[in-house]
């Protein structure tokens, strides 16, 4: 416990000393749009990173649009990321953004694998709790009863948790599962404004395993000092896919390698065609493959 306040002690030590050093430069507010099992922990590594570099408060609020406009009220933070939530950009005060899309299918693929093992407290929560503890706050919201009862799972399944359910279903049933549990991301893919010239527009298949050249853009949209970029060119390194890749237990708490187009030899080909059926439009415009051919 001590050492978390002295390390908290010397954090907050940096960004005064930093907020000082920049005190001349008008940084506007940074926010990160995302979604889940899209590059999501890697983001907040090195978005808190540069937000302590200029001297800025970082802040990760995940799928709590609340808990969002909360902290923008109190103008605490300098930088946010955000996952899962359609937000009213209108409604913003001035800031520079960036947001990252992902194939559906592989984000299909990502999520399903790690579901079924991970231990996030909504996979292993009762089923029929999660609507009000977890998503409470959130417009997005998933109805598990309502999921379970238009795949044709029976209700009892309900009393159990969703890690618990993934495991006992077919892999068909599962990816079901998951792509109802999507549908919120994915109605954000499709409704997105893709030119709006305050927003960095990113595609993960572009930024893994080029996170250096594609973090170095990012930093000159955000208008970072150079000498800050050079510095933070090293974290990224150290925490990208190819150096933790090396950690001792990386294939034990990553449940894929993060590759693109896992879909094709990873999904089974009848979901293959439904989400082809469901998301034609979405895949067509962001220009990933739509190709029926089996």
């Amino acid at each position: 416990m001590l050492h978390k306040i002295i390390n908290r002690m010397k954090i907050e030590k940096k960004i005064i000393y930093n907020s000082l050093k920049y005190r001349n430069n008008d940084f506007p507010l940074y926010i990160h749009f995302g979604y889940h099992k899209c590059m999501t922990v890697f983001f907040s590594k090195v978005l808190w990173q540069m937000s302590l570099s200029i001297g800025k408060r970082f802040k990760r609020v995940s799928s709590d649009l609340q808990e969002f406009r909360d902290c923008l009220r109190t103008k605490k933070y300098g930088c946010f990321n955000i996952n899962n939530v359609l937000v009213n950009l209108e409604k913003l005060p001035h800031f520079l953004g960036s947001h990252i899309v992902r194939d559906p299918r592989d984000l299909l693929v990502s999520g399903y694998r790690y579901h079924k093992w991970c231990n996030e407290k909504w996979v292993i929560m009762n089923m029929s709790e999660i609507p009000i503890k977890v998503f409470r706050r959130c417009p997005l919201e998933v109805n598990f009863s309502d999921i379970l009862n238009k795949i044709g799972i029976e209700k009892k399944y309900l009393n159990k948790s969703y890690k618990e359910l993934l495991n006992h279903v077919d892999e068909e049933t599962g990816y079901m599962l998951e792509m109802e549990i999507r549908k919120p991301s994915f109605s954000q893919m499709y409704k997105w404004n893709y030119n709006l010239p305050n927003i960095y527009e990113l595609r993960y298949e572009d930024v893994f395993g080029n996170e250096q050249e594609a973090f170095k853009e990012l930093f000159s949209f955000f208008g970072i000092p150079k000498n800050e970029i050079s510095n933070l060119m090293n974290f990224v390194y150290k925490n990208s896919f190819k150096q933790i890749k090396k950690e001792k237990n990386f294939f034990k708490e990553h449940a894929s390698v993060g590759i693109s187009n896992q879909w094709k030899s990873e999904m089974p080909k009848a979901i293959q065609k439904e989400i082809l059926f469901r998301y034609f439009d979405l895949l067509k415009n962001l220009g990933y493959e739509y190709s029926d051919n089996f």
